[in-house]
């Protein structure tokens, strides 16, 4: 016979684990799915957002739940915990840990989904026999309100977080005899925080000695699409290209052009009267007086125009 693993052996353990302490196991999950159900009936009528309301139950019902759970059957299997008295079959550690795993992980996640499923769906059903057909936004908030997916985003992530978490009450319980769920989330909360704190640590080593610097533009001063000024001092009369850059500490001085797609690297000067283009950005050539009537005051003042079509739509909100 296989010390490890023997399929007969390890369904006499299963059996003899379900029908050993049934109240113990379906209590608690009954405990969990009560309290997600209350929590679901409190978000819905305190006016929470539908969606917020289910992740937040879904999240915490599946992990919070399931963790707890697992906690208690794999403490339960601990070759330390009471539970050890009962097991009068010559079962491996292996068959104790997959039996663990098959209750906290299989079984619950079954019937913590197909539950959530039928309540999702009774409260959304409820809501949606709730709306006025011949209501103004009937076909908005109908359609705002749907069956939580599984499939999705969201779900997805929470699956990852219960099999993390499931994963930390087994280690949990291996090392813990007693109270293994409160010292394992000790330990993550202390992770968690020292995580952070390590974070800040690094953050403020690379980015060390950062002086904001102030955005001032002048009068007359076109921007263009995608174009991006930081920290930087543009006099009157400019005009930046769609998609230029003009970083930290740069001064544009009056009558210029930055060239579309211009990188205007940090502390450059720009001269007056000049164009600057190219990566990084260099003087190509002085600005004429056509130019700048051409083309720095004609976009300017078309912009204006382009305002004032506007304005009384404006006015009117």
């Amino acid at each position: 016979m296989n010390d490890t693993f023997n399929i007969n052996r390890f369904g006499s353990l299963f059996k003899k684990t379900l029908l050993e302490r049934p109240a113990q196991l379906l209590g608690l999950i009954a405990l969990i799915l009560l309290i997600d159900l209350l929590l679901y009936l409190i978000g819905t009528n305190i006016n929470m957002v539908w969606d917020a309301v289910q992740e937040l139950t879904f999240i915490l019902g599946f992990v919070g739940g399931g963790s707890i759970l697992a906690s208690f059957v794999f403490n339960y299997f601990s070759s330390n915990a009471s539970g050890t008295s009962y097991l009068t079959l010559p079962a491996s550690h292996f068959e104790k840990w997959l039996c663990a795993v098959l209750i906290s992980c299989v079984i619950f996640t079954s019937v913590f989904l197909v539950f959530y499923r039928v309540m999702d769906t009774t409260f959304v059903g409820l809501y949606h026999k709730s709306l006025d057909p011949q209501g103004p936004f009937y076909k908005e908030m109908f359609e705002h309100v749907h069956i939580f997916p599984y499939d999705e985003f969201v779900a997805s992530k929470t699956y990852m977080m219960f099999a993390n978490f499931t994963t930390a009450m087994l280690v949990g319980a291996l090392y813990f005899n007693k109270a293994a769920f409160i010292k394992v989330a000790l330990i993550i909360g202390g992770l968690f925080i020292g995580g952070l704190f390590l974070n800040n640590m690094m953050a403020k080593a690379v980015i060390n000695n950062v002086q904001k610097n102030a955005t001032d533009i002048g009068n007359n001063v076109s921007i263009g699409h995608n174009a991006i000024v930081h920290g930087c001092t543009i006099y009157d009369n400019v005009l930046i290209g769609m998609g230029a850059i003009v970083m930290d500490r740069c001064v544009v001085h009056s009558n210029s052009i930055i060239a579309a797609g211009a990188v205007v690297l940090e502390g450059t000067i720009v001269e007056g009267g000049s164009i600057y283009a190219g990566v990084p950005a260099k003087k190509v050539k002085d600005i004429s007086q056509e130019k700048i009537t051409g083309e720095i005051d004609r976009i300017a003042n078309n912009y204006i125009k382009y305002a004032s079509w506007f304005a009384p739509y404006n006015a009117a909100e």
